[in-house]
């Protein structure tokens, strides 16, 4: 199985970040938790639908 690695492009987490932030931004709820999962998922599905992930970052169970 040749499994190739992305690259990771913090332009593109950081402009994901502001992105999800701005439409969070009248959430009373949203923090860091919130932030963190929808990344994670925003970049997991992304996977999922074309084996490239949008930011390339490796994500760690805390």
């Amino acid at each position: 199985m040749n499994i190739s690695r992305q690259i990771p492009d913090d332009k593109k987490l950081m402009e994901l970040m502001l992105y999800v932030a701005e439409k969070s931004e009248t959430d009373p709820t949203f923090g860091a938790i919130k932030l963190n999962k929808t990344l994670f998922y925003s970049d997991f599905l992304m996977y999922w639908k074309t084996g490239n992930s949008i930011t390339g970052q490796e994500y760690m169970k805390l």
